[in-house]
């Protein structure tokens, strides 16, 4: 089977997302393998896979990933390799979608429940902190 993804692979918050999905929906002998254990089987440094679900790996080489595949799924390389064609060719046709998006915040009024006003702020802490801390400032409870 035809590769239809490049030779290295940007490890985007969507990428390193995956990768951790894949790890934790697939355990071995019933167990799910920490990223630690996954790194020792794969014969990478120890840090590798916790590296790449956190992003300080910006990039990752398709065939570790297919490794990772292989590994996890119990697959042979043209079955991993149709499962990655089929989540690369997803990603890259929404990618330019994503691109596009500098800023997504959900806020969710929920109004009152039990005697109290609430809201929910879906979006990372700073920004969640800052907009509680403006709530605070024009007077919402």
């Amino acid at each position: 089977m035809t590769p239809l993804f490049p030779e290295k692979i940007e490890n985007t918050p969507e990428v390193a997302s995956m990768l951790k999905q894949l790890r934790l929906n697939n355990p071995k002998d019933d167990k799910v393998l920490t990223a630690e254990e996954l790194s020792i089987a794969l014969e990478k440094n120890r840090a590798w896979v916790s590296q790449i679900e956190s992003r300080r790996l910006k990039n990752v080489k398709s065939e570790d990933v297919l490794k990772m595949y292989i590994y996890l799924l119990n697959e042979d390389m043209n079955s991993a390799t149709a499962r990655l064609n089929s989540f690369w060719e997803t990603y890259s046709s929404q990618k330019e979608e994503l691109d596009k998006i500098v800023l997504n915040i959900n806020l969710d009024m929920i109004g009152t429940y039990m005697g109290k006003f609430i809201s929910c702020v879906s979006a990372e802490d700073k920004l969640a902190h800052y907009i509680s801390y403006m709530a605070a400032e024009i007077g919402f409870p």
